[in-house]
């Protein structure tokens, strides 16, 4: 699991319970099996969390006051083998939650931004815009 604090930079790539503040906006990359370490603390639904755990064809989107989720398919080829994998992303006026497994290239797309994203905040100059 890997999860960044978007305000402060903070990078935490080991689960611990106290992270999480509304106050603060958070990008979170997650396993379908690490996700019950964050139910609680994100409340999650049941039904969207149970269709985070088994493999589901249908693309969906559902609606909730606190947050909008996601159910999309991936395709990648593999030599002659298309694989499909599910990803479920959690949007929150304060968290986007990302569930994928690790084999998955959005895990590695969303890890890398994650990992990277304090190296562009020390080269960021708002100035440089204009």
């Amino acid at each position: 699991m890997y999860i960044l604090n978007l305000k402060t930079a903070e990078i935490i790539d080991h689960f611990r319970e106290d992270f999480y503040s509304k106050v603060y906006p958070y990008l979170i990359l997650s396993t379908a099996c690490e996700l019950k370490l964050l139910k609680d603390i994100l409340d999650i639904d049941e039904i969207t969390f149970n269709d985070c755990l088994e493999f589901d064809e249908n693309i969906k989107l559902d609606l909730f006051d606190n947050y909008d989720f996601l159910s999309l398919n991936t395709c990648e080829l593999s030599g002659n083998e298309a694989k499909i994998e599910e990803v479920n992303m959690y949007l929150s006026d304060n968290f986007i939650l990302v569930i994928c497994e690790k084999d998955n290239f959005l895990y590695d797309y969303v890890k890398s931004m994650i990992l990277n994203n304090s190296k562009i905040q020390k080269h960021y100059n708002p100035s440089n815009l204009f």
